[in-house]
């Protein structure tokens, strides 16, 4: 499977916690969806957001990337769709932490993500 060509398609950072040193724990959710074309070509859309746990405080990131594949033949639809996530993922997460690092911020790093074929 062959990534022809990655973009950011959602970027969104708000990080008004105050207090210098303050700690806050976040959760992170991810989205894909893939969307299948004519002549073995796809598109996945990736996505996560990182909130605080409680969301009661003024943090959040938002970023999504999309991707366009040519994918084989003989692959399968959830064959497809792990391995663009897979590809996708660098993306992602220099997505994230270029952005909040331009912000001045600390760069956040996404944890690792694993799409299990169940999970489609």
């Amino acid at each position: 499977m062959e990534l022809i060509n990655a973009r950011s398609a959602k970027l969104f950072f708000e990080n008004k916690v105050d207090g210098e040193h303050t700690n806050i724990q976040v959760k992170q959710k991810f989205n894909t969806r893939v969307h299948y074309h004519d002549g073995n070509k796809c598109t996945c859309v990736y996505e996560v957001i990182v909130a605080d746990v409680d969301e009661e405080l003024p943090f959040k990131i938002d970023v999504e990337v999309v991707g366009t594949f040519e994918h084989e033949e003989d692959m399968t639809q959830t064959d497809i769709h792990i391995e663009a996530t897979r590809q996708l993922y660098p993306y992602l997460k220099s997505a994230v932490a270029m952005l909040t690092g331009m912000s001045g911020s600390p760069a956040f790093y996404i944890r690792p993500h694993e799409i299990k074929p169940e999970d489609i």
